[in-house]
């Protein structure tokens, strides 16, 4: 486990003075994996490594420190859910979605952005293009994914899908290899890793095609209902939220962060 209050990662928002009378602390638990454009580790001219992406700048914005001293811990993503459901290690995951196991154990925030499935293929395997409209449709081929992240919103049994892989290099490998010929995931966060130099979509061995009647899937911050201060935190978060939605902030957020490097 990391819990980034350590000097050798720089960090981009949190108060790190003894909280007051008047804060209240709350671990917030991101995943080891970079998962751009929400979070990823960079490096500083001057060779420090920190922390950066969409959801960083976001908890940034979201989180009054006169209320609230934030503490970010660093976990292997189904870390994350299991270690903040029961408050062993933190209180909160920030970047996440829902489902219904995570449901009973997590109030969610307001939807901070809505992730668009695309099924990703290679183009050598389906020349003519991959026979996919549908979620029903991806049944018809071996699929594969990431080690402990949400499936549900293709109504497909964890066990009828290769979750084995521990990254998004390990997964479009399988790909390439042919051990496995759909890869079913999030548009942006893929589109996301140009910014840590990754191609899987700039050259020719790849293709990915929108599955239609998998609807925009929100991303929420997810507090634990066991939390102490779980309502306030979540009624906190959301007006924030929503103030950031009306005046057009959140997207412009997400735009910045999307084209920096």
């Amino acid at each position: 486990m990391r819990v980034l209050l350590l000097p050798t990662i720089v960090l981009l928002l949190l108060c790190q003075s003894t909280p007051s009378a008047q804060q209240q602390l709350i671990r917030v638990c991101e995943s080891d994996l970079d998962y751009p454009p929400f979070s990823y580790v960079k490096i500083s001219d001057d060779g420090h490594r920190y922390l950066d992406g969409f959801s960083i700048k976001l908890l940034h914005r979201v989180i009054d420190p006169s209320v609230w001293q934030v503490e970010l811990v660093i976990l292997p993503f189904n870390r994350c859910i299991r270690d903040s459901a029961d408050l062993s290690v933190a209180d909160m995951v920030l970047t996440a979605s829902l489902n219904a196991e995570r449901e009973k154990v997590f109030l969610p925030s307001e939807p901070f952005w809505f992730a668009h499935f695309h099924a990703f293929y290679r183009r050598a395997q389906f020349p003519s293009g991959l026979p996919v409209e549908h979620k029903q449709d991806l049944r018809r081929f071996h699929l594969c994914g990431i080690k402990g992240h949400n499936v549900s919103m293709f109504d497909i049994p964890e066990a009828e899908m290769d979750l084995g892989s521990e990254d998004y290099d390990a997964v479009f490998r399988k790909l390439s290899l042919g051990r496995c010929e759909v890869f079913p995931y999030n548009l942006e966060v893929i589109e996301g890793h140009q910014l840590l130099g990754k191609t899987w979509l700039l050259g020719d061995e790849f293709a990915h095609q929108a599955i239609r009647d998998v609807k925009p899937w929100p991303f929420q911050m997810l507090i634990a209902r066991r939390y102490p201060f779980a309502l306030l935190l979540q009624a906190d978060i959301n007006e924030a939220l929503q103030e950031m939605q009306r005046s057009g902030e959140l997207q412009t957020l997400y735009q910045q962060s999307l084209h920096s490097k």
